[in-house]
């Protein structure tokens, strides 16, 4: 054995290159190199907290027995763990002609739940002049909704930001209170009289009655951006809706920065963006931590120009609370001062490493562009010549969003709907499931040496979240990495692989296909369909990753396979060397007879792959063009005169 015996020098002799190199050993040692093998260790013995329920006054069912409640780690859906996704659009942003089909092209993609600002002003810019007519009728976008399957979730204000001139307060609402967000009589006599305007355009169309709308948000930023002094004004508020009718299952607040939550009465919900062009300088910004996998997401940047106190704090216990977000960027706009520019991998990090972090709701700010609408007395934008810091686009709201300012989709579309295929098949099995972080994490977002991973999980069975990606950052090849899952039971050992700069991915461990374990998998598990009786599990090749199953040998009776290797490891029956491909699957047979299929589709493949009905079927469709399901008939759109595709 050889003993180093490590002696102080003064720092002041130290040279730069000794002192890169002392940084490196340093590296190499803390995440653990092996000859060229890096292993990162996750401690999966961990117990599942309890959900907490009796605290939180929320919850409500619909006329034919459907309840949607919530406890303190995750929403139900008739008493079943439900992790939805949810996409903001704006419908007075849009024209009304086209917003059918704009909200089939949001559920192609995944979207379970749209939500929405209503900004006053675009309905009474002149007071007591209310428009709700045109691409301003809140009743006829929550009916499209509710006739295509979409849960509705307006943001009810009053303030709202958004983007919007004066945050969505009309001029007239500023000139005669002088004291706004806050539990003055005169201003929430107009506040009132709003919130009865929004309920009589939903009226008979919230989930009690049957209808789309789950529930509510109310206010924006409440004690981050304003309401600094006053807590008790969300129950105030809260108090007023409810008086003029609405009884959702649901309120919640932004939590982020040190917002105001009261206990029990509302859930806070959170964010992360990939950019803050609300910064108000033009120099470069540092790494942001949205791209790492952490406890629990406080974006300190949300609102970071508007802040009038402390946005690094958060002003409710995360364990009384589930990990929702209704602000992770779909995008972002630009300022007249900071125009970034995104690209597919920049917005879709986002989501997988908040999922990977713990978050039981993905919530999109946007997901759908727009265009600001003309007012009648002046341009409905933010600018600086109304007091707010920022000079915004006087019509154009593109938020480089998944679906853009005309409806064409963003690269990030793609995606994100492969993420949001992932969560739709396997999202009752991870809303339960904690979060479980390696022995080595990175120092912060520049750190480009320790990968960055996550686990999910729930006893033995779990999900393993990489990504590789940090925007303005240059991230290396990890090569020859090895993960050690420790586990109750037996422990996982995901053999050493490489990810390439900007990959990312959810690999599963002791996933349970129609009875046979897959013990480890190194691809995306994507979705399942059944064809003929027969399940066929879809997965998607990991960039860089060649793609290897692991399968509990007693569970397996049979397989077939065409070119790929096979061979026992253990007690596991490892099938490698797979060719991605459409063409290519491979299958199993349980010991009591069950046939499983397993395709693996290259990661463009999979970009391209996408859910759909024809008639009461359920099919899988290959396709280039874009695409979304109408009636019971598949709807393609291309800028090709012919379009191919394969179900």
């Amino acid at each position: 054995m050889r003993v180093w015996h490590l002696y102080p020098m003064p720092a002041s002799n130290w040279s730069p290159g000794f002192k890169v190199l002392c940084t490196s050993i340093c590296r190499m040692w803390r995440i653990g190199m092996v000859g060229r093998v890096r292993s990162l260790t996750i401690d999966g013995r961990i117990g599942v907290p309890t959900p907490l329920t009796d605290h939180l006054r929320m919850g409500g069912c619909d006329p034919q027995g459907h309840c949607i409640t919530v406890n303190s780690r995750y929403l139900l859906k008739d008493g079943r763990p439900w992790l939805p996704v949810m996409g903001e659009f704006h419908f007075s942003r849009y024209p009304a002609e086209l917003w059918e089909e704009e909200l089939l092209k949001m559920k192609a993609a995944g979207i379970d739940i749209v939500a929405t600002y209503i900004f006053w002003i675009h309905h009474e810019e002149v007071e007591g002049e209310w428009d709700w007519s045109g691409r301003r009728c809140l009743r006829d976008f929550a009916e499209l909704c509710a006739r295509n399957g979409l849960y509705l979730y307006p943001r009810i204000g009053p303030w709202a930001h958004g983007e919007c001139r004066n945050g969505g307060f009309p001029d007239w609402l500023l000139r005669k209170c002088p004291v706004v967000r806050a539990d003055d009589p005169t201003y929430l006599g107009y506040v009132e009289r709003f919130y009865r305007q929004i309920y009589a355009q939903l009226e008979g169309l919230l989930f009690k009655d049957g209808g789309p709308v789950i529930g509510i948000q109310l206010e924006n930023e409440y004690g981050h951006v304003g309401g600094v002094g006053h807590p008790e004004h969300i129950l105030t508020l809260k108090t007023l809706a409810q008086r003029v009718g609405f009884d959702v299952p649901l309120y919640t607040v932004t939590g982020w920065g040190g917002a105001w939550v009261p206990e029990g009465e509302v859930l806070p919900v959170l964010g992360g963006y990939a950019a803050a062009p609300w910064t108000q300088h033009t120099e470069p910004l540092g790494p942001l931590p949205v791209y790492l996998f952490q406890s629990y997401a406080n974006d300190p940047n949300i609102g970071g120009d508007l802040a009038v106190r402390n946005t690094r704090q958060i002003r409710f216990d995360p364990d009384l609370y589930p990990y929702l977000t209704c602000e992770t960027g779909g995008g972002i706009q630009v300022t007249d001062h900071r125009r970034p520019l995104l690209s597919a991998d920049d917005i879709a990090a986002v989501p997988l490493t908040q999922l990977g972090s713990g978050a039981n709701l993905i919530g999109y700010y946007v997901f759908h562009g727009g265009t600001n609408p003309v007012g009648r007395l002046s341009t409905l934008q933010e600018s600086r010549e109304t007091g707010y810091p920022n000079d915004l686009p006087v019509l154009s709201y593109d938020f480089q969003a998944p679906l853009r300012e005309y409806g064409q989709l963003h690269d990030s579309y793609r995606h994100l709907k492969l993420l949001h295929m992932f969560i739709r098949t396997f999202g009752e099995q991870l809303a339960p499931m904690e979060t479980a972080f390696p022995d080595h994490l990175p120092d912060g977002p520049g750190d480009t040496e320790v990968l960055r991973l996550a686990a999910r999980l729930s006893g033995n069975r779990g999900f393993l979240f990489v990504n590789n990606h940090q925007r303005h950052v240059e991230m290396p090849f990890n090569h020859d990495v090895a993960v050690d899952v420790a586990l109750p039971g037996e422990d996982v050992h995901f053999p050493p692989f490489t990810v390439v700069p900007d990959a990312k991915s959810i690999w599963p461990f002791n996933l349970d296909l129609s009875g046979i374990r897959l013990v480890y998998a190194e691809a995306q598990p994507v979705c399942m369909i059944a064809v003929e009786g027969i399940p066929i599990y879809v997965f998607a090749a990991t960039p860089g990753v060649p793609p290897v199953y692991a399968f509990d040998s007693a569970m397996v009776a049979a397989w077939s396979v065409r070119h790929e290797s096979v061979h026992l490891d253990g007690t596991s029956l490892v099938i490698a060397d797979i060719e991605p491909g459409v063409n290519v699957s491979y299958g199993l047979t349980a010991m009591d007879g069950t046939q499983v299929r397993i395709l693996t589709l290259s990661d463009v493949e999979a970009l391209n792959l996408w859910q759909g009905k024809v008639g009461a079927e359920d099919v899988l469709v290959l396709t280039e063009a874009d695409m979304y399901c109408k009636g019971g008939a598949l709807v393609f759109t291309a800028r090709t005169p012919t379009v191919d595709f394969s179900i």
